[in-house]
């Protein structure tokens, strides 16, 4: 079979199992970094068939999280055909969510570098430069993304990304080699009182809200739990089942325009006075702004770790993508749950008064 009909009939395959792929005005769906890159279906990627076997292998395995062995077949695609923009790409994205940061932001360059004009490209290399930390490299390439897809799907999250970017609300006074990031919490400065112990949780229902799955519940305590880590014993939670005796709500919803900013995943409103937090809620997008990036159980862990993070008086944001309480959820959300960092830990300890 001819490699384009090949590359047409995983396509209509993969169309069929997932919600987020699909045709659109004859082009073909390929996935990225859990979205889907569009490209003119008479424009073949490769045209070496062991290439794009390798390619495909590569892309279910991602699909699936496994970006370890993704990873391989990526390599062996572009060593095939070093021409192979997507699989470049991937390769890029693989390397990003395993850690490899300044080998991912090599592939991904590369994969722009072959195709200029695949928008989707350029987003994923922004995200790259961000998980390594490089975020002026990440805000010049989120312009020409914008410059070059103007109807981009996520075009309110990355504008919302560089809005903070511009304010300098993403970038703090220290550097990753900081034991945390203190200075970056901004004021209004709250807390809980240890009195008030333990801080009572109601957790919404989820049922009817569109992307929303059960598993998501179960991810909230050990958020909870592992923020209390630092806190000596003086920070513990229990769930409620009357809203209006609780500390924190917890609300799911599908609707974008509740979150303030929508790269968080989410928004937490505080209320309190004289330093002294009174009550909290949450609300959890069950969806991403971009509505090719589908919601899974180990992306929506870094999104409740990080609202936690808001719910127990952070208000501010790490300038280090490795920390829990970084602006936007980081490409290891891809291949992993979330863990909080030694910086997160100490913050919140040094934030209370506490040493860890």
């Amino acid at each position: 079979m001819h490699v384009r009909k090949l590359m047409l009939a995983a396509a209509m395959s993969i169309a069929c199992q997932l919600q987020f792929a699909g045709f659109d005005n004859g082009k073909i769906a390929w996935f990225d970094n859990g979205k889907v890159a569009w490209a003119d279906s008479g424009k073949p990627y490769t045209g070496n068939p062991e290439a794009y076997n390798a390619f495909n292998q590569g892309r279910t395995l991602l699909i699936n999280g496994d970006a370890a062995h993704a990873a391989g077949y990526f390599k062996k695609a572009i060593e095939l055909d070093p021409n192979f923009g997507v699989a470049e790409s991937n390769y890029g994205v693989s390397l990003s969510a395993l850690g490899d940061k300044r080998g991912a932001i090599e592939h991904l360059k590369k994969a722009t570098t072959i195709e200029p004009g695949t928008a989707m490209f350029w987003d994923n290399l922004a995200v790259g430069y961000q998980a390594e930390g490089d975020l002026d490299s990440a805000a010049q390439v989120y312009e020409h993304y914008l410059q070059i897809s103007p109807g981009a799907a996520d075009r309110a999250k990355v504008q919302a990304w560089l809005n903070n970017y511009h304010k300098g609300r993403i970038k703090g006074t220290e550097n990753a080699t900081t034991p945390d990031y203190a200075a970056s919490i901004k004021p209004p400065w709250m807390r809980w009182n240890f009195n008030q112990m333990p801080l009572k949780v109601f957790i919404g229902s989820g049922v009817g809200v569109p992307g929303f799955q059960p598993a998501f519940v179960d991810l909230i305590p050990t958020a909870c739990n592992d923020w209390s880590r630092p806190m000596q014993g003086k920070l513990s939670f229990v769930p409620v089942d009357n809203p209006n005796n609780a500390d924190i709500t917890i609300e799911w919803t599908h609707d974008l325009s509740r979150a303030k900013d929508p790269g968080e995943g989410g928004h937490t409103q505080t209320w309190g006075e004289q330093g002294r937090l009174a009550h909290v809620q949450m609300i959890i997008l069950t969806n991403d702004p971009t509505t090719t990036v589908r919601m899974t159980p180990q992306r929506m862990s870094w999104i409740l770790h990080h609202e936690i993070g808001h719910a127990l008086g952070l208000s501010g944001h790490s300038p280090d993508p490795d920390d829990a309480m970084y602006y936007n959820v980081p490409p290891t959300a891809m291949v992993r749950y979330a863990t909080l960092t030694n910086r997160d830990l100490n913050t919140l300890a040094k934030y209370y008064g506490l040493s860890n």
